[in-house]
């Protein structure tokens, strides 16, 4: 503002005098920048007043703001690419706080607002095939896309590879999958398993053997059994009792019950 007074002049040996002045204070220089923001592909940020989110240069008399408004534009939808958006944070209506706004020239500088990837977790799924066979379709799982995204929006569909080849014997192999692209998105693998069993043959069940001890047909050998392994065997004599049982066939019967072993037992199917 302009302020109007008087300046005494005086000297020694001289008559002091009394001068009529006008002065004048002008504005000081403050600058305010808003703050950078990033987020995540698939978030959005919205504007709001009273924000503190900025950092202020030329305050004088140690003088303080309250708040600024805050407003955004490119970058801050849910739908907006991962990338940089410069000058995107904008601030203005400095208030608030000890500072007077008309002792300011005020200078508002934007900040820019960064959207880093999604993460998306990519799975392969687990898959099964009988020896000798070809290996079944390899398929994925997604856990993580935003904004209803689909694989369709990949730039890179992701690659899934097993070890597992045609003659493959059985037991378990690997499945993998890589080289998915986006820019919208950083990817996690998570690998699946290929399980090859064995081929699935008749189960020829024999209606007698000799538990003699003679080293020739002494268990009742269930041929092709052990291809199922949660199969169950239960065996019960004439009179309903159950003399063997066990899940699986592991360990083929000798003929003993309670003790005693038989020389020769007929099977009853």
């Amino acid at each position: 503002g302009v302020y109007s007074g008087n300046i005494m002049l005086a000297s020694t040996g001289a008559t002091s005098q009394s001068v009529g002045v006008t002065g004048s204070v002008t504005q000081a220089q403050l600058t305010i920048a808003a703050n950078d923001v990033t987020k995540i592909y698939g978030t959005a940020v919205t504007g709001n007043a009273g924000s503190v989110a900025f950092t202020s240069t030329g305050l004088q008399n140690s003088e303080t703001i309250g708040g600024v408004a805050i407003a955004f534009g490119n970058g801050s939808a849910a739908t907006d690419v991962a990338g940089k958006y410069t000058g995107s944070v904008v601030a203005s209506l400095a208030a608030g706080g000890t500072f007077t706004s008309s002792n300011y020239i005020i200078t508002y500088l934007p900040g820019d607002i960064t959207v880093t990837t999604a993460t998306l977790t990519i799975t392969a799924d687990n898959h099964s095939k009988v020896f000798g066979a070809l290996n079944p379709l390899l398929t994925v799982s997604y856990s993580g896309f935003v904004n209803s995204d689909t694989p369709a929006q990949l730039t890179a569909l992701p690659i899934v590879t097993t070890t597992a080849a045609l003659t493959s014997p059985v037991g378990q192999y690997p499945i993998t999958a890589n080289g998915a692209a986006s820019p919208d998105y950083t990817f996690i693998y998570v690998p699946g398993i290929l399980t090859i069993n064995p081929i699935a043959q008749a189960i020829v069940i024999p209606n007698a053997f000799t538990p003699n001890g003679d080293g020739v047909n002494d268990t009742w050998n269930i041929k092709n059994l052990d291809t199922y392994p949660n199969s169950t065997v239960q065996i019960y004599n004439r009179y309903g009792e159950n003399v063997y049982s066990s899940i699986g066939y592991g360990v083929a019967w000798d003929g003993t019950y309670k003790g005693t072993s038989c020389q020769r037992v007929h099977i009853i199917m």
